[in-house]
């Protein structure tokens, strides 16, 4: 019998076959990190952006109300009371540390404007007649944002 056979090389060696599975668990590891990072970078950019919507619909709200103000009767640490064209008192305020509300005088009861409101702050330039107000927000995983607006009070005299 004759063993002298020429063997032809018809498949992958084991050495082979492991550098590809390798080369390619680094090209999948890669790839998923890339997808990964992109969804939490769009998760974050979906938090602020509904944290900059909210603080917007709070501060249309409250400098509308603010710019009809008969009177402004006291600024305070993440609240605003002033009197409206009717002379009830009208009060925003900062609620459970993440909420604006509006109260009006007579109403124990307040009412929620938006949510992801952390902070109100208020400053009243006599001079001008112009209240400077800073809403301040956060989300879930994002950082405070914030957003000012300065607001002409038409009928208030110098009695503040």
């Amino acid at each position: 019998m004759n063993y002298n056979k020429t063997f032809s090389r018809q498949g992958f060696t084991l050495i082979e076959t492991m550098v590809t599975v390798l080369i390619l668990l680094i090209i999948l590891a890669s790839i998923f990190s890339i997808y990964t990072k992109g969804v939490l970078f769009w998760n974050r950019s979906q938090a602020r952006s509904e944290v900059t919507e909210s603080l917007r619909i709070g501060m249309d709200r409250l400098s509308r109300e603010l710019r009809q103000a008969k009177e402004l009767v006291e600024i305070g640490t993440n609240y605003i009371l002033f009197k409206d064209s009717e002379n009830r008192l009208i009060t925003y305020f900062i609620y459970n540390q993440n909420q604006l509300n509006r109260r009006v005088s007579g109403n124990y009861n307040s009412m929620p404007i938006v949510n992801n409101v952390i902070g109100l702050d208020a400053y009243y330039n006599e001079n001008q007649h112009l209240v400077t107000v800073t809403l301040t927000g956060r989300g879930k995983n994002t950082e405070p944002v914030r957003i000012t607006t300065s607001i002409c009070i038409r009928s208030l005299t110098d009695n503040f």
